[in-house]
């Protein structure tokens, strides 16, 4: 097994994301090809079986991903659950929280003792004469 690094990591990396395109496989987040060096948003190529595992260098044991995912990921072995890990957080856009806005939730139930249940503004007040 060689090692990983230098001018071979660099290559292999581009031909990853010309093969792939430049997605991030575990976050599923655009990378930012455009980032400095070693810049946590710059791509990498992170390995399908790690190296550990005896994971290839090969271009299809490779797929793009972000450096911090890859870094987070380490030589874990994927799994659903570890995939899920990656992708919990909904993709909010930085217009968005910079605008305070919140993101997409579902509406909220609440139950009040005095007036039952509330939906998105509605008292039991409200839905009583609908009632059939």
């Amino acid at each position: 097994m060689s090692t990983w690094g230098g001018r071979r990591a660099v290559a292999l990396t581009k031909q990853v994301i010309e093969l792939y395109g430049s997605t991030c496989h575990l976050c599923l987040e655009r990378i930012n090809l455009a980032a400095p060096p070693r810049h946590p948003s710059g791509p990498s190529a992170d390995h399908v079986v790690p190296r550990k595992y005896g994971g290839s260098d090969h271009l299809s044991n490779l797929r793009p991903a972000h450096r911090r995912c890859n870094s987070r990921r380490g030589a874990r072995l994927l799994t659903p659950e570890l995939l899920a890990s990656f992708r919990r957080r909904p993709a909010r856009s930085a217009a968005s929280f910079f605008r305070g806005e919140a993101p997409d939730t579902p509406p909220t139930v609440s139950i009040s003792p005095r007036t039952g249940p509330e939906k998105n503004g509605m008292t039991s007040k409200d839905t009583e004469g609908s009632r059939s």
